[in-house]
C-alpha cells in the first residue's frame, strides 16, 4: 500500500482535526509538532552533509533511496500547504539542500520543495515571514552554487538538469 504525498498530507491533516475535536487543541498541537519533527528530521538525516551516512554524500546508493528521500521532500511541502509545517522548517530544509548542493538532484529538490510548498517560507505567517534580504541572499547563493553543477553530476546517474527550472519563478 502507499499513497501520494498529497494524499498522505491530507490524511495527516484529517488525523490532526480529529485529535483536535476529541482531545482538544493541546493534543492536536503535539501531534502536529511530532509529525513535523519526524518528517523534517528524517529528511535532514538523509541529506545533511554533516551527517556521515547521508544519501547526498554517497553516489553508490541505490537510486530508490534518493528517489524516496525526494518523495519525502514532496510530502514535507504538502504538509506545509496543509498548515502542518511552519515556514522556518521549509527554509531549514532548503538550507540543508543549499549547503550540500553538488548534484542535479539537489537542484531538483530545491525547485521541487519551493514549488510543492507553494512558496513555503515566502508567505506571511505572523512573525515567520523572512525579510527580502534573507530571501535574496538565499537565491543568490542558490544561483551561484547551481551554476557550478554540470548536467551529468548526478547521485543516481540518470537525472538530467531540467533547464526550464531556471525559467520558473519560486
Amino acid at each position: 500500500m502507499g499513497g501520494s504525498p498529497e494524499s498522505l498530507a491530507a490524511f495527516a491533516t484529517e488525523i490532526h482535526r480529529t485529535i483536535h475535536v476529541f482531545f482538544r487543541a493541546h493534543a492536536a498541537l503535539l501531534f502536529r509538532k511530532k509529525q513535523a519533527t519526524l518528517a523534517v528530521g528524517t529528511f535532514i538525516k538523509k541529506w545533511d552533509i554533516k551527517i556521515p551516512k547521508a544519501v547526498s554524500l554517497y553516489p553508490r546508493h541505490v537510486p530508490i533511496l534518493v528517489m524516496t528521500t525526494m518523495t519525502l521532500l514532496d510530502f514535507i511541502g504538502e504538509l506545509h500547504v496543509h498548515w502542518m509545517l511552519e515556514g522556518h522548517q521549509i527554509f531549514g530544509c532548503l538550507r540543508v539542500l543549499l549547503k550540500g548542493l553538488r548534484t542535479v538532484e539537489h537542484i531538483q529538490a530545491i525547485h521541487g520543495l519551493a514549488v510543492r510548498s507553494k512558496g513555503g517560507c515566502l508567505r506571511s505567517e505572523g512573525e515567520e515571514k523572512y525579510s527580502r534580504e534573507v530571501l535574496e541572499t538565499f537565491l543568490q547563493a542558490f544561483l551561484d552554487a547551481s551554476s557550478k553543477v554540470m548536467n551529468d553530476m548526478s547521485l543516481i546517474g540518470t537525472s538530467r538538469l531540467c533547464r526550464d527550472c531556471y525559467q520558473r519563478r519560486f
